[in-house]
């Protein structure tokens, strides 16, 4: 049986995190990062006021799928997955026996060596990639990449801001040619919620031209692969920045 502290802190049904398929993100606390950017604050500090357990998630896919099956994917994210990998594996176990229709994705870093038995189960996987000065061991994300299967949905992420890019871009870099040619590239610019979401203060981007100078200088890099740039990230901070410039 899982541990008594897996439980899940957040959870939100969402049309966007795999298509296309409805499904459910569901968040696990604590993370071995503090990335300044993270507006994921709450949750990792697990200061969310909520409890999910292992039941109560699949009470809900239950409930929500009695007459059709409208849940069809559930994205475990955080924090970081990683740290709970063998209470994972058996969560991931259960709802593949009652769901086996079910998609199953996690968001990570691959900063922590990674169980393999995770692999039987999954079908999607997310990896954010960091500043490479913040890895306290840099080879631990490159034997994972270099052991990747090929999933159904793959993404690589690159979290970007003014302060950090040429960092975010060296680690890519390093690891590109570990990375499947399936896999698709997603370059987020950081969003400002406000200082008391975040770990750290960071200068974000706040137009479009910014960000596409710079992917410009970077071309060389995603050419061998599928590029998605999340703009409306931009569009928000340049509304933050209005409003701001208003007090």
């Amino acid at each position: 049986m899982p541990s008594p502290t897996f439980y899940f802190n957040s959870l939100v049904k969402s049309a966007i995190d795999y298509p296309p398929y409805y499904s459910i993100f569901v968040t696990l606390p604590k993370c071995i990062f503090r990335c300044d950017y993270c507006y994921s604050k709450d949750i990792v500090e697990d200061k969310t006021g909520i409890r999910f357990t292992i039941n109560d998630i699949i009470d809900y896919i239950s409930k929500a799928n009695r007459k059709f099956r409208i849940i069809q994917a559930i994205v475990v994210s955080g924090g970081e997955p990683l740290l709970y990998q063998n209470d994972l594996i058996e969560f991931f176990e259960v709802l593949k026996i009652k769901f086996p229709y079910l998609k199953l994705r996690i968001d990570t870093t691959l900063a922590l060596n990674i169980d393999k038995r995770l692999y039987d189960y999954l079908d999607g996987i997310a990896v954010t990639i960091k500043p490479i000065s913040i890895y306290k061991d840099f080879r631990v994300l490159k034997n994972n990449l270099s052991a990747f299967p090929e999933f159904e949905f793959s993404e690589i992420r690159l979290t970007i801001h003014k302060n950090n890019y040429e960092e975010v871009f060296e680690t890519f870099l390093n690891v590109k040619d570990l990375i499947s040619e399936n896999s698709k590239i997603r370059i987020i610019p950081a969003v400002f919620l406000g200082k008391n979401h975040h770990f750290g203060s960071f200068d974000y981007f706040t137009s479009e031209d910014e960000i596409g100078d710079i992917l410009n200088e970077f071309k060389y890099l995603f050419e061998d692969f599928e590029l998605i740039v999340d703009f409306e990230n931009v569009k928000k901070n340049k509304q933050i920045a209005f409003l701001q410039s208003l007090f």
